[in-house]
């Protein structure tokens, strides 16, 4: 039977088997209801697979394939290698589909009627947009599952929801704020917000880079910030140089003179507010409500930070910078996700630093 253990100060529960002398175990994501019948259910195949396996047998029967083992093992899978953001997304499919069909249901009853079914509910209660999402995910957990676990009887058969047809979205552009509205938010600020403001167009830097900046991140002499994302195929992290806009320069440096040492954070909660005092010098987690606010008080249509990284791509394109200076600004690892934002793009061709320096420069 499985246990409950600790481990790393956690209580999760653990499978564990022993078929003549050959040990196997498994250790499951919590000490939930789920994670304990996913522990049973493992160990159940586990003794079959072993069994097999020391008279030369390399698969366990399919009934052993259940969709919940499906959901719990890519779980696992995703928690660890995935960011929060995408572990989530993955998760919210993976539970969807499992309190729809049933967790007990055998995988190789999972066929494209059934997938299919699923996602037309999808569709139908959420949106075409939203049905894509979880095939995508559970595209992904079965093909992921289908190569991890080939010689542990997963069912060989085509990927079901991968033969489901995409469901058509409506797509809406998203708002970029014309650089006069920007420019009357931006003359509002002072002190760290606006550097921020700064660093978010000079830098096209997403709200999660901003806050992981430190000042280790920052080269004064050599001119140029690094910027850390996760927003990669495989979901590891990656660092990259942007070179600083002489402004930009200037208004971190301005900055960091007010601080009382150049450690930590660049921008970091202030406690100006009774709600974020425990958090005072610590780096932002969440910054939902200042530009909203900032915006009402310059008499601006409101826009958010992204939108920011949108207008500084739109600035280059208006400049005619070609699609692989906006691609390294934007530090996508395609030029096909850069078409995206920006659709039709010229290829003339110029370095990064001239390119935003120029037109940053021209404009605030």
């Amino acid at each position: 039977m499985p246990s409950l253990l600790r481990r790393n100060g956690t209580k999760r529960w653990c499978g564990a088997v022993m078929v003549n002398g050959q040990r196997s175990s498994h250790w499951f994501p919590d000490a939930s209801k789920d994670s304990e019948r996913a522990a049973a259910a493992w160990e159940a195949a586990e003794k079959v697979r072993l069994k097999n396996l020391q008279v030369g047998v390399q698969t366990i029967p399919l009934a052993s394939w259940k969709v919940l083992r499906l959901a719990t093992e890519a779980g696992l899978h995703s928690k660890v290698r995935d960011s929060t953001r995408t572990y989530a997304e993955k998760y919210a499919a993976l539970k969807r589909f499992v309190l729809s069909i049933g967790p007990d249901t055998p995988l190789d009853a999972v066929d494209i009627d059934a997938a299919e079914t699923f996602l037309n509910k999808q569709a139908e209660s959420r949106s075409g947009n939203a049905a894509n999402r979880d095939r995508k995910n559970l595209t992904w957990a079965w093909n992921w599952a289908k190569k991890r676990f080939r010689r542990q009887g997963f069912p060989g058969s085509e990927n079901p929801f991968q033969a489901v047809q995409r469901y058509a979205e409506n797509r809406h552009d998203r708002y970029v704020p014309p650089p006069e509205d920007f420019a009357k938010v931006l003359a509002r600020q002072t002190g760290q917000d606006r550097t921020m403001l700064l660093a978010a167009l000079h830098l096209a830097a997403r709200k999660g880079e901003l806050f992981r900046l430190t000042w280790d991140d920052v080269d004064f002499s050599g001119g140029k910030v690094r910027l850390t994302s996760r927003k990669t195929r495989s979901g590891s992290w990656k660092q990259d140089w942007l070179p600083m806009t002489p402004e930009l320069k200037a208004s971190l440096q301005e900055l960091l003179d007010t601080r009382a040492n150049a450690e930590g954070p660049v921008f970091q909660a202030l406690g100006a507010f009774a709600f974020d005092r425990q958090y005072a010098g610590e780096a932002f987690r969440k910054r939902n409500h200042w530009l909203k606010r900032e915006c009402a008080r310059a008499g601006v249509k409101e826009f958010g930070l992204h939108a920011v990284r949108h207008l500084s791509a739109v600035m280059l394109y208006h400049a005619g910078k070609s699609v692989a200076t906006i691609q390294a600004m934007l530090r996508h690892e395609n030029a096909g996700t850069t078409e995206i934002y920006l659709k039709r793009l010229g290829l003339d061709p110029g370095k990064l630093r001239e390119a935003i320096e120029k037109v940053f420069s021209h404009y605030f």
